[in-house]
């Protein structure tokens, strides 16, 4: 009895330990939608409801609680006309709303994706699909999302607007400050045009990277967006190269800038930029599995945490579950589990 008292107080100690080291703590996750099977008569959010709602109750029980939780794009699947997408994103919230992470503390950061800001039209001619911007769709997201997408301090096209911007993209491209923590969301599919995709807001990027690197209150810079900036494992369309090309050369000229993060690609991947800083892909919110991702006993469903500790080191940990048969099966699953954990090398 003695015995077991003192191992139960030893693993208190370690548990409590660990809190006191992580100085901030953060979540994200993309692709967590369904795919074109989906009957949205039964299921209007046209997300993978189990696993979405093993997240927020998994990211919502951590200890140390993280800060936010980021939904880095095609929560939905969209790619249709307004009155479609608003039905969607209004089951999404639904399911949010009911769920432990409503109102626990833990601000809930939703992000667009191409899947939220898109339409897909088949060329008559070679038959092939090709994406186009769909401003019914922002619309949509701008209204169902507004009590729940607060930051409106992004890019906008009033003059002089060097960014070349359609429609005001304030509240799609943001800012979001904790503490010593500076989080720049990006809009990857930003309209600049009626056919132009992969666009992001590069002199809006860098104005808030300059005011980053200036401003002594800000520690640690994290940039999220939807589409990554270097391709993995096979051919995607991601943004496109001129932008990203110098999307990486602005994350690279920023001391403070500690990892690009983003989904798209339905798996988990962790690699080198330009100037060494970090991509990390987070597409395995629950949206058919791709890749290495298909290979038996090698994908998995889940999040990824991101803790900077007290000393100063940065650890991201992919925390997964298996993937049940169908994928979008709504028996209880297990919870998740540690699969990957990387930790950041200062530059």
């Amino acid at each position: 009895m003695f015995l077991r008292i003192i191992v139960i107080f030893l693993l208190l100690f370690v548990a409590v330990s660990a809190e006191e080291e992580v100085e901030y703590r953060f979540c994200f996750v993309g692709c967590n939608r369904l795919g074109f099977e989906v009957n949205t008569a039964e299921n209007p959010s046209t997300a993978n409801l189990q696993q979405l709602h093993n997240t927020f109750r998994e990211v919502t029980r951590m200890s140390p609680k993280p800060s936010h939780m980021f939904f880095v794009g095609d929560i939905i699947l969209g790619y249709t006309g307004y009155l479609s997408t608003v039905d969607q994103l209004q089951g999404w919230v639904a399911e949010y709303r009911k769920s432990e992470m409503y109102g626990s503390g833990v601000e809930m950061v939703p992000v667009v994706g191409n899947h939220e800001v898109l339409l897909s039209l088949q060329d008559k001619t070679t038959k092939l699909w090709h994406d186009y911007p769909n401003p019914a769709a922002v619309k949509a997201w701008k209204e169902v999302l507004r009590p729940y997408n607060k930051w409106r301090n992004g890019p906008t096209n009033e003059a002089p607007n060097p960014d070349g911007l359609t429609l005001s993209q304030n509240d799609l491209s943001f800012t979001v400050r904790h503490r010593g923590l500076l989080f720049i969301v990006l809009n990857t599919d930003t309209f600049i045009d009626n056919t132009t995709t992969g666009d992001i807001p590069l002199h809006w990027l860098e104005s808030r990277l300059e005011a980053a690197t200036a401003d002594p209150t800000i520690e640690h810079v994290f940039v999220l967006g939807h589409k990554p900036f270097i391709k993995a494992e096979f051919e995607a369309w991601i943004v496109r190269e001129e932008e990203a090309e110098a999307a990486q050369e602005l994350l690279a000229g920023c001391p403070k800038v500690r990892a690009y993060l983003t989904s798209h690609y339905h798996f988990w991947d962790y690699r080198a930029m330009k100037g060494e800083v970090p991509q990390i892909i987070a597409g395995n919110g629950g949206s058919p599995l791709k890749g290495s991702f298909l290979e038996p006993g090698a994908g998995y469903f889940g999040y990824t945490v991101v803790d900077i500790m007290k000393s100063g080191e940065i650890v991201v940990e992919s925390w997964g579950r298996p993937v049940p048969e169908p994928y979008s099966s709504e028996e209880p699953q297990p919870a998740a589990t540690l699969r990957e954990r990387e930790v950041i090398k200062p530059r």
